[in-house]
């Protein structure tokens, strides 16, 4: 699968991709609501919204691993089956308790589809544009995490509560078809086997921990400001809508998806590293300026800037196979999605703390704490290898 027709295989696991992702957030605009209609405390309904992104942290690393010993596709497979069946459980469930497992099953088949097909990527891609298809795979979650909610919004609204999770079992069912259809089981002759990986000896990595602290951030400013904090922000200091604020949103969307292919191929160029370390300094620049926005063009106008800065980190799941040995690249893969859960459920949870502490407008610290944030791990990465970077270097040198 190496070669010209690896091209119609990350196709096909980016098409795939962005089905799940669209999935996934088409659930999030009802999710409330729908376990609200089962009578429970707002205690329980937090846990049912968690569920899905604690299972997923939990599974990342193991379905990292598992994957080689059964087979990329056999399992990525599996992954699709759980999704779709368990989000038929839930759009039919008739208590509580069987929505919240369901949830979990949602999260674990996510979990197992999204790191296997992220290491399938970066299996099957040509080492000179490695960065350019893992943007482009990256691309794609993007764009159906953006997509989703207005989606899960007209169907809900059109067709009741249940709809969204009858549509994401379907989406589930539609990837299942596209894999099975354009991509070939990897083989035992294809990846290197992990006997030897030591998923310990990975977090002791400084390499693959450093840039996975980098990962973390950037997850924790996408759903904690992006998802949690800039909503707050249109709603109670500005005075927008909810239509004018998806329209900021998508502007964002747009700004990211289509930096994340640009820079992409210029990092099969140039390398990784600088890219990474410009998009964690120019998004906390751009963070620090929200609060400033007193108009509905002015916060479009950082959107899409916020959205670009965002866009320069790409790249980073072709840098962390870059330092990755081939055996250890399922784990390594798995760590990442792990640490990019845990910025999804760290960011919320501490950004919307301290923008609750002003009362009901959104006060600057918040983003203040974000921007920060965001340049810690700048430190760390300063002094990690760029095996791309490197090898342009020494070719420049050689030539001169």
């Amino acid at each position: 699968m190496i070669g010209s027709k690896s091209y119609g295989a990350v196709a096909a696991l980016s098409i795939a991709a962005f089905m799940v992702m669209t999935g996934v957030s088409i659930i999030s605009p009802i999710l409330p609501a729908y376990a609200a209609s089962f009578g429970i405390p707002y205690a329980l309904i937090g846990i049912i919204i968690s569920s899905f992104a604690i299972a997923r942290t939990f599974l990342d690393i193991p379905a990292g691993v598992v994957a080689y010993r059964l087979g990329m596709k056999k399992f990525m497979a599996i992954g699709l089956l759980l999704i779709a069946a368990s989000s038929f459980v839930a759009g039919y469930a008739p208590t509580y308790e069987t929505l919240l497992v369901a949830r979990i099953l949602e999260g674990a088949g996510s979990a197992i589809y999204t790191t296997v097909s992220m290491t399938l990527v970066a299996v099957v891609s040509p080492p000179e544009r490695r960065g350019a298809t893992l943007s482009f795979y990256m691309s794609m979650m993007l764009l159906g995490t953006v997509s989703g909610p207005v989606i899960g919004g007209f169907i809900s609204e059109t067709w009741g509560m249940s709809a969204p999770f009858y549509t994401y079992a379907a989406f589930g069912l539609i990837s299942l078809i596209i894999i099975t259809a354009a991509v070939k089981e990897t083989g035992k002759s294809s990846v290197a086997h992990p006997a030897n990986m030591n998923v310990t000896k990975l977090l002791k990595d400084y390499n693959l921990m450093a840039i996975c602290f980098a990962v973390l951030v950037t997850f924790l400013i996408r759903q904690g400001v992006i998802n949690t904090v800039i909503p707050l922000y249109a709603y109670n200091n500005i005075g927008i809508g909810e239509i004018d604020l998806g329209i900021a949103l998508g502007v964002l969307a747009i700004g990211n998806t289509v930096m994340m292919l640009i820079v992409g191929k210029l990092s099969d160029r140039f390398g990784r590293k600088i890219f990474m370390i410009l998009s964690l300094i120019l998004s906390a620049v751009v963070v620090l300026t929200i609060p400033l926005d007193k108009s509905l063009l002015s916060l479009i106008i950082s959107m899409g800037v916020l959205g670009i800065c965002l866009g320069l980190a790409g790249p980073v799941s072709a840098w962390i196979t870059d330092v990755s040995r081939p055996e250890d690249l399922g784990g390594a893969m798995g760590i990442q999605r792990t640490v990019g859960d845990l910025g999804f459920i760290i960011g919320p949870i501490l950004l919307a703390a301290i923008a609750g502490a002003s009362g009901q407008t959104v006060s600057s610290m918040p983003f203040i704490v974000a921007a920060l944030i965001s340049v810690l791990p700048v430190a760390f990465l300063i002094s990690v290898k760029d095996p791309v970077a490197t090898e342009k270097i020494s070719f420049r040198k050689q030539n001169v």
